[in-house]
């Protein structure tokens, strides 16, 4: 019995880790399946997967956004720029 419950926890974790490709859907077909049908009888990954999703759309709807440059590097731009004039 202690072999199942080993087992079992096993694959919970494998299809935890796998929950956000669920989500965005990269997963390949089989590991969609195995998800799925974890899924469907664990009421932890359901949270986590709702969890995911909302993730998503939050991430989607903050748009996209360039990363600003450090001060000093902004600096040496500026006075790069300030030379080549």
């Amino acid at each position: 019995m202690r072999e199942r419950e080993v087992h079992g926890e096993r694959i919970h974790q494998r299809v935890w880790e796998l929950l956000p490709w669920y989500v965005n859907g990269s997963l390949a077909e089989r590991e969609r399946e195995r998800v799925e049908a974890h899924l469907a009888a664990c009421l932890r990954c359901q949270e986590e997967e709702r969890t995911c999703r909302r993730t998503a759309q939050a991430m989607v709807a903050g748009g996209e956004v360039a990363p600003a440059p450090h001060p000093v590097q902004l600096q040496r731009m500026l006075a790069r720029i300030e030379e080549s004039e």
